[in-house]
């Protein structure tokens, strides 16, 4: 049983709260564990860190905070590559539309203003992490990246743009590495795995191999190639494996989608 309970403990959504005010953070904490994993912290500086340490599904945050407050953490956490996919809600005791505007402005996902209504907390929680599993979920499916930009920040869709131009620029070399489409993105090898994982529940190297398959798919619709030819042409070396990927995305070899393209067309 306590095995069990660690697995579905893990299952759950990680949270960072960010609250500078004790009890609240303690009441916040106590009461979104029913439901998440919480992480919290006091100031900005250290939420900050945690925020790309840990890489949580959401992060919540008081405006008012001491040192960084929570408009400048949300800046910042929106412009680094490695966190900018977050989903950030924003609390204050402040009622003003100055600083909703300001939230907004700052890229914060939900604003919500203390007493804060539980219900209405979780539901907007709940909310932002669906969203994003529903996008995870549409990277994994027959669509390339690209036909999925509607979820993602501007600053994501740029990132996953620029990444499918790179591989698609080199797709018939079959040794298009992590560490060079990294570079090209002037990101870490490490920090790239991290996002993709993060951002598409992908590794870098499946992130590659996806890209290669759609190509596949492109080109299978189109007449006068072989599969062979094909498997070769998106930088797989062999046409076996290529099978083998191309099936554990589409549900069907790369023969049988041809086929059925051939009768329906």
């Amino acid at each position: 049983p306590g095995k069990k309970e660690a697995e579905t403990e893990k299952e759950k959504a990680l949270l960072l709260l960010i609250e500078d005010n004790p009890e609240l953070n303690q009441y916040l904490s106590r009461t979104l564990a029913e439901k998440y994993r919480v992480t919290h912290t006091l100031n900005g500086e250290e939420g900050l860190s945690l925020a790309s340490g840990l890489l949580p599904e959401l992060i919540l945050s008081d405006i008012m905070l001491p040192g960084l407050d929570g408009l400048e953490l949300c800046s910042k956490i929106k412009s680094d590559p490695l966190t900018s996919h977050i989903p950030v809600v924003l609390i204050t005791a402040l009622s003003e539309d100055k600083h909703k505007i300001e939230g907004i402005e700052t890229g914060a996902d939900a604003y919500l203003t203390k007493p804060l209504d539980m219900q209405l907390l979780f539901s907007t929680i709940n909310n932002l992490i669906e969203a994003r599993k529903k996008l995870r979920l549409a990277f994994g499916g027959i669509q390339a990246a690209t036909d999925r930009e509607e979820g993602l920040s501007a600053f994501d869709a740029t990132l996953v743009r620029r990444a499918q131009q790179y591989i698609n620029d080199n797709i018939s070399n079959p040794d298009i590495s992590t560490t060079e489409l990294a570079e090209d993105l002037r990101m870490s090898r490490t920090n790239l795995h991290r996002k993709l994982k993060s951002l598409m529940d992908q590794s870098s190297t499946e992130f590659i191999r996806k890209i290669r398959i759609n190509k596949a798919m492109e080109l299978l619709e189109k007449e006068g190639k072989s599969i062979s030819d094909i498997c070769y042409a998106v930088g797989f070396t062999s046409t076996s494996y290529f099978s083998k990927c191309f099936k554990e995305i589409y549900g069907i070899n790369p023969s049988e989608y041809k086929r059925n393209r051939g009768q329906s067309g």
